[in-house]
């Protein structure tokens, strides 16, 4: 079990200041302080709702049960998404002592009209939130050292993995990987640094780190006999990949799943993903039943 407070608590929700926002290139990096939020389990994620309080005052009558409207009625054409978004949460913002929770960072990739509405956001406004969510985070099985690989935005939840590993003094390596420099979230391998992380950095231009992929740059450490946990979180194609390499080295992996949660409480099935066989004959939801999985547990595409 990880220290406080990274553990396991019930969602909730809570309204949270904005402290700081940090823009560069195609990210943004929040930094909330929630009321009423003290704890979570590396790996949980929180569901915004930033456009609270901004739907538009529809004009004409109101649909009628049944009624079909065409595209272009004024009912559907709101500048606001119907539904929040999910983020994993990011580096935990600590008192002094590094066990209350003052605060914690979010990590946005703007891509679509949601988050370019974020884009707008300044610091000391209030959004809405509901979290910790996810039945499973990370945790901890007892292995002598810990080796994080994250690609792009998949960096974000190892953030606050590694102030939990670290706080238990364990040796970790992180392995982070993207397409350009420029896509590495703000200031995520600082961050590692400074948590006292050992850094391999890799990009598939060269313009940062090795030139190629990040499991080019893991076969070497994963093919030693040493008693390593593996965490990982990035696209599936560096998942699927991750998982076959940790295969066949035998080395166990824990993966959290970047998905697009819809409803975020299990109703939709917009985040189902198929276990193997073996392990349960149903579809598993990311939202509930995750968003961390035992890489191994997982049907791969």
């Amino acid at each position: 079990m990880f220290p406080v407070p990274f553990t396991h608590t019930s969602p909730s929700i809570s309204r949270a200041t904005l402290t700081q926002v940090i823009r560069r290139d195609s990210f943004l990096r929040f930094t909330l302080s929630p009321s009423g939020f003290s704890s979570f389990q590396p790996g949980q994620f929180v569901r915004l709702q930033g456009w609270e309080g901004e739907e538009p005052t529809y004009v004409g009558d109101l649909p009628k049960p049944g009624q079909t409207l065409p595209l272009s009625d004024p009912f559907l054409q709101s500048p606001y998404p119907l539904l929040g978004r999910s983020f994993s949460i990011s580096l935990a913002r600590l008192d002094e002592t590094g066990t209350a929770l003052l605060g914690f960072d979010l990590i946005v990739r703007v891509v679509g009209v949601a988050t370019q509405h974020m884009e707008q956001y300044q610091e000391g406004r209030e959004i809405l939130i509901i979290g910790p969510l996810g039945k499973t985070g990370f945790t901890w099985n007892g292995n002598s050292e810990a080796i994080l690989a994250g690609g792009g935005a998949g960096i974000a939840p190892l953030l606050p993995l590694a102030q939990a590993l670290r706080r238990m003094d364990i040796p970790t390596q992180a392995f982070l990987g993207s397409r350009t420099e420029g896509e590495f979230p703000p200031s995520s391998r600082e961050n590692l640094e400074k948590i006292g992380v050992e850094l391999h950095l890799t990009t598939e231009d060269g313009s940062t780190g090795s030139k190629g992929l990040i499991t080019d740059i893991l076969e070497a450490p994963l093919g030693t006999p040493k008693d390593y946990e593996v965490y990982g979180c990035g696209p599936e194609g560096m998942l699927r990949s991750l998982c076959s390499l940790c295969d066949k080295h035998r080395k166990p992996l824990q993966v959290s799943l970047e998905s697009m949660t819809a409803c975020g409480i299990g109703a939709c099935l917009g985040c189902a993903v198929l276990p193997k066989s073996d392990t349960q004959n149903h579809p598993l939801k990311v939202c509930i039943d995750g968003p961390v999985f035992q890489g191994s547990h997982l049907q791969w595409p």
